[in-house]
């Protein structure tokens, strides 16, 4: 898939299928996000403290980047109904993915992400304690080369889809029986899109 469009994508860990969920307006697209996110998480400067601590805990190896959905700004747009629209489709994606509704506790023990609505971190201030941690991270993690961004870990994944009770699967085949697509297949059970379209050509999970 094209990485260079706009739309909303998550950075998923494997083995917990936990999310950060975002948005892309700028025209270079997924892949310069993707690349801004390991900057900083390499440098322990991320703004999100829950991610900054799995990905120092895990490693790049145990993340996946992939896109939930493409955008392609129509020509009429302006500015501010075109990032009012991305923003109204990353709040989609929170609220279905991370429950975001009225449960609090629900919200953060799914994602990494810190706040319920969709947007930039503007006006969030993290505490004393967080800017200690970041400082911390920074001063422990610059300087670490992780050549191995953004490629998929096919092993983590298929190790996930073993794991799916045998009833999941056979509602997995039934929802693409009925054209159901793999994007929200893999959504619904928080998994890489590549695994669904594995267990669809029998590469795994075979019979």
């Amino acid at each position: 898939m094209n990485k260079n469009h706009t739309g909303i994508y998550q950075i998923i860990h494997y083995d917990s299928s936990k999310c950060y969920i975002g948005s892309v307006m700028h025209p270079r697209g997924f892949n310069t996000r993707w690349s801004n996110h390991i900057s900083k998480l390499n440098k322990g400067i991320h703004h999100s403290i829950k991610l900054q601590n799995a990905w120092n805990k895990y490693s790049i190896d145990a993340f996946d980047f992939s896109i939930l959905e493409e955008i392609i700004r129509p020509l009429e747009m302006n500015d501010k109904d075109w990032k009012k629209y991305v923003l109204n489709r990353e709040q989609h994606y929170l609220d279905v993915i991370l429950f975001a509704s009225h449960n609090d506790n629900r919200f953060h023990q799914l994602g990494y992400n810190i706040l319920r609505k969709a947007g930039s971190t503007f006006g969030y201030r993290h505490t004393d304690e967080t800017k200690k941690k970041i400082k911390t991270n920074h001063a422990h993690l610059s300087g670490l080369d992780h050549p191995r961004y953004g490629k998929r870990n096919s092993e983590l994944q298929r190790s996930i889809a073993c794991k799916l009770k045998k009833e999941d699967v056979i509602l997995i085949r039934i929802m693409l029986t009925n054209k159901v697509s793999q994007r929200v297949i893999a959504q619904k059970f928080n998994m890489a899109q590549q695994t669904i379209s594995e267990i669809n050509t029998g590469k795994i999970w075979k019979g």
